[in-house]
């Protein structure tokens, strides 16, 4: 190998193979179970210095067995299609669906929504006043305050792109909440603690925890259907708040604990009480289709390149703008894909075999959704008569 080469190593076997290398670089590379398939693996390395890879067969746990080894270096310095562009918006790329809600707020009032009953994986996001977003997925609960009047944006969407499906949203605006009690406490270091409080009518409840000795964590268990829900980290500091809905004569057990489990000190627990409204065009049973409002979830330019026979082709995307994903689609409609190669999350590589002439299509987009910058693209070909299987992890 050259200063700079690729090392390409593929076995497959009649028992559970393993397979080793070290680069002249003395760096060193292992893989079990390609893709999760127990009778193959494969390794791809750069070494950084020229000189020999030692590479070495044996099997997992001591197993044993007939293999077809296939090795091959090959190098950056020819490569067979490069580009350096931008991933600009408006490039094309995968759509999510997504219904927007329009809800009137005031300053002060704390807005309750959530996703339920979907039968696709759903996304719940919201925009207040002033630009602050959030956003909730597993489970799509959204609970914040509104700091200024005006119009909360609810968007239910999906987690992935294309999902269409039926799912459930309820809304509630709570305004106007009344303290109805405050008790300051003491946590021993180390020792959760919990006391009741009787719900004195019909109504929905904001509990506070507020301390500056140690970081709070507060649940909430309603008794009687014994709901629980729990919260850290409320705002700043080391506050926590939840809510709940609860019929009078209910006893709520509020807990409460140091985060780190171990330090304690003051502090203080507020009820309150809130009168809630529930906007009629953001609770009901909804669908997502192709007929609702597209988002471009991520953008994506495409190449297409050919390839003059078998072998193991090698496509690099390196860029400091933003965390690149790779995917290839290859004459045999077999697709593949990564994302961060060596957990580097400015660089996504891929080997893909090549079973002969032909075109392949090349994807380049991005982890994050929207994200936009300059990458460099490299497209690398070893010929090879008999080039390793690769399970395809993208698409059909």
């Amino acid at each position: 190998m050259n200063a700079g080469d690729w090392l390409y190593c593929a076995i497959s076997g009649d028992y559970d193979t393993l397979l080793r290398a070290t680069l002249p670089d003395g760096s060193t590379a292992e893989n079990d179970d390609q893709n999760g398939d127990q009778r193959h693996s494969l390794l791809v390395a750069r070494s950084s210095v020229g000189g020999s890879a030692t590479v070495e067969v044996s099997g997992y746990q001591g197993a044993t067995g007939a293999y077809d080894l296939s090795c091959k270096s090959f190098s950056e310095t020819a490569p067979l299609f490069a580009r350096q562009a931008s991933l600009q918006a408006g490039a094309g790329g995968a759509t999510r669906y997504m219904n927007r809600y329009s809800v009137p707020v005031q300053s002060g009032d704390f807005v309750l929504a959530n996703l339920s009953d979907g039968n696709f994986d759903m996304v719940l996001r919201a925009q207040a006043p002033g630009g602050q977003e959030y956003q909730a997925d597993d489970p799509e609960n959204l609970f914040f305050e509104v700091s200024q009047a005006g119009t909360v944006e609810l968007v239910a969407t999906s987690y992935n792109v294309g999902e269409t499906g039926n799912y459930r949203l309820e809304t509630q605006v709570a305004r106007g909440p009344q303290v109805l009690r405050q008790l300051p406490l003491q946590l021993n270091a180390g020792s959760p603690m919990s006391i009741d409080y009787s719900i004195p009518a019909a109504g929905l409840y904001l509990i506070r925890a507020e301390s500056s000795d140690f970081d709070t964590v507060l649940s909430l268990r309603n008794k009687r259907t014994n709901e629980v829900v729990e919260n850290d980290d409320y705002g700043e500091g080391y506050n926590s708040m939840a809510v709940m809905e609860a019929q009078a004569g209910t006893e709520l057990e509020i807990g409460i604990r140091d985060y780190h489990g171990q330090n304690g000190g003051q502090f203080t627990i507020t009820v309150l009480r809130a009168q809630t409204q529930r906007p009629a065009n953001a609770n009901g049973s909804y669908q997502l289709s192709e007929r609702s409002e597209r988002d471009i979830a991520r953008y994506e330019d495409w190449y297409d390149v050919n390839v003059e026979g078998p072998g193991v082709a090698f496509v690099s995307v390196r860029s400091s703008s933003f965390d690149p994903i790779v995917r290839v689609r290859t004459a045999d409609g077999l697709g593949y894909q990564n994302d961060d190669y060596n957990d580097d999350r400015s660089w996504s590589a891929l080997a893909v075999p090549v079973p002969g002439p032909g075109r392949m299509r090349i994807c380049v987009t991005s982890y994050e959704d929207r994200s936009t910058g300059q990458y460099d693209l490299q497209v690398f070909h070893a010929p090879t008569e008999r080039p390793a299987s690769i399970a395809p992890n993208w698409g059909n």
